[in-house]
């Protein structure tokens, strides 16, 4: 599994691990407090990650696609942060931290194809020396 899948399959996990969080509640359900430290170091895993993968390189245009795709994670990274460690909270803060998390998705899912494309279409010089 290439390093741009896992990063897609990893924010999959971090987007099903924040819904649960949000709707246990709601439903009735208590999940053991062990798994919600999961959720913040994924996703600082997954900003890291990001950081990363879409790092200026010689061989992938540099586009402000990319850029933003090397970035965007870190929003809904500090909203959840903050309301982890209590300097915000309440039900809008945790909305906007979902829509950031939903829009960081898109944005790094359009990163990602950029690079695979670029990937795809490097041509590979082979030098010959006899």
């Amino acid at each position: 599994m290439s390093p741009l899948s896992l990063l897609r399959a990893a924010l999959t996990v971090q987007v099903l691990l924040g819904l649960a969080r949000f709707l246990a509640p709601y439903a009735g359900l208590s999940i053991g407090p062990r798994i919600w430290i999961v959720h913040p170091v994924l996703g600082v895993t997954i900003a890291l990650a990001a950081l990363w993968l879409f790092r200026p390189r010689s061989d992938v245009p540099a586009t402000s696609v990319r850029a933003a795709g090397q970035f965007i994670a870190f929003a809904p990274l500090l909203f959840g942060l903050a309301n982890l460690l209590n300097l915000a909270s309440g039900v809008v803060l945790v909305v906007v931290h979902m829509a950031l998390g939903l829009a960081a998705i898109k944005v790094i899912d359009m990163a990602a194809e950029q690079q695979r494309a670029a990937e795809r279409s490097a041509v590979v010089v082979v030098s010959s020396s006899h």
